[in-house]
């Protein structure tokens, strides 16, 4: 009975210990002080990333504000060009109205003689008619034409029988790069019929 009461004894005090140590553990994990600490270096990394944000935001800002004035500096360099423009204009066109006005009209004094003047007409040769083409005969080829077979299929016939990609290449006139591609085309084809 005794090794029983001793051994429920040790349990009890180790049960009590690991307790102990457990709240202790958490006490130093979970204080208020450690706590707030941890609040405090997570809010200053957040207000220095926020800080370098704005700044970046700022300089951008302060670009595009630059690009802005040098657009409207332009653009008052051609209004004021526009405006002697016009300016030019107005004067060339009140000269021009004068000078016409003092001008003699060309009109003839009888306006008939102007409007009733007899132009001759050319004759024109009509064109003559085409004779009718004659539509040739064919006659079809009694040997059978060879087409020659798809790309895709060479390269893959290539591939099949073991050849590599820049013997392949060599043999269609195409690029490593295209062959690669049929291939791997075929590859993932196959893939996709043995997943299903």
């Amino acid at each position: 009975m005794n090794i029983i009461a001793a051994t429920a004894a040790i349990q009890i005090a180790f049960c009590i210990f690991i307790l102990a140590w457990v709240r202790s553990s958490f006490k130093k994990h979970l204080s208020d002080d450690k706590v707030l600490e941890r609040v405090r270096r997570e809010l200053n990394s957040l207000m220095i990333e926020m800080e370098s944000s704005a700044d970046r935001n700022v300089s951008i800002l302060e670009d595009r504000i630059g690009q802005l004035k040098a657009l409207l500096v332009e653009a008052d360099k051609k209004l004021s060009l526009l405006a002697q423009e016009s300016g030019k204009r107005a004067t060339e066109t009140a000269v021009y109205s004068q000078l016409g006005q003092n001008r003699p009209s060309r009109m003839p004094a009888d306006p008939e003689i102007f409007y009733n003047i007899q132009v001759p007409i050319p004759a024109v040769e009509p064109v003559p008619a085409r004779p009718k083409e004659q539509i040739p005969f064919v006659r079809l080829a009694n040997k059978p034409v060879d087409l020659e077979p798809p790309f895709v299929d060479k390269v893959l016939d290539f591939y099949h029988r073991g050849f590599s990609t820049d013997i392949i290449a060599a043999k269609t006139g195409a690029t490593m790069a295209e062959v690669d591609m049929v291939i791997s085309m075929e590859q993932n084809r196959r893939l996709g019929r043995s997943a299903e």
